[in-house]
């Protein structure tokens, strides 16, 4: 089943139009498949190979809506096996409007940025899959940097998520210098605000 979990009570799937969910499945292999939510909120997903699995809804209207959370017989899941010929039941699918903001400030450190380098910002959702697949994209979002030091991450559903800055190099090999990482929790309420310190003097491999 698949619900809407808002502070609006006039939130509720019928208020979402068409909804459409994704189970994508990495083992040795990769498979995934689609459908649509009916509009008692009921959904089968079939055609999957065995292997760790994990939901997402795919974006369909310009009300956007993103993933709160999966449970699994009343227990939150970030994945869950699926075994040769398994039927999967008792899954639960809680959906949020994504109406979330962060904003924020990166200050550099330790040097200045080469020419041609630019700054951009990410945040992924801790509740997003890296067990599952560490180049995952699922729960990412990502913005530029102004000029200013400021930027501002839109469309986020309520939760915990990582920040990091970092900065992008053309045509370089290790093209990226990210800051110390920041954890920040949004709700609808609100926007969240960070300052981010992006020291140029410290290199990685990434």
């Amino acid at each position: 089943m698949v619900s809407v979990e808002s502070t609006d009570p006039q939130d509720s799937l019928e208020r979402f139009g068409r909804i459409m969910l994704m189970a994508i499945v990495f083992d040795e292999s990769y498979s995934n498949s689609n459908c649509e939510v009916s509009g008692d909120g009921s959904f089968r997903l079939g055609g999957l190979k065995p292997g760790k699995a994990t939901l997402r809804p795919v974006e369909m209207s310009a009300r956007g809506l993103g993933l709160l959370r999966v449970e699994r017989n009343g227990v939150e899941v970030k994945d869950f096996e699926i075994h040769p010929d398994e039927e999967i039941t008792g899954i639960r699918v809680i959906l949020a409007p994504s109406t979330c903001v962060i904003r924020g400030h990166v200050a550099i450190h330790g040097g200045a940025l080469q020419q041609g380098a630019t700054i951009r910002v990410t945040a992924r959702s801790s509740s997003s899959t890296d067990s599952v697949n560490p180049t995952d994209f699922l729960g990412y979002y990502q913005a530029d940097v102004s000029r200013n030091g400021s930027f501002v991450i839109e469309n986020l559903t309520p939760g915990t998520y990582d920040v990091e800055a970092f900065t992008v190099i053309p045509n370089e090999q290790r093209p990226r210098t990210p800051s110390t990482k920041q954890t920040v929790t949004v709700t609808a309420e609100r926007p969240a605000d960070i300052e981010l310190i992006l020291d140029l003097g410290k290199t990685t491999d990434k």
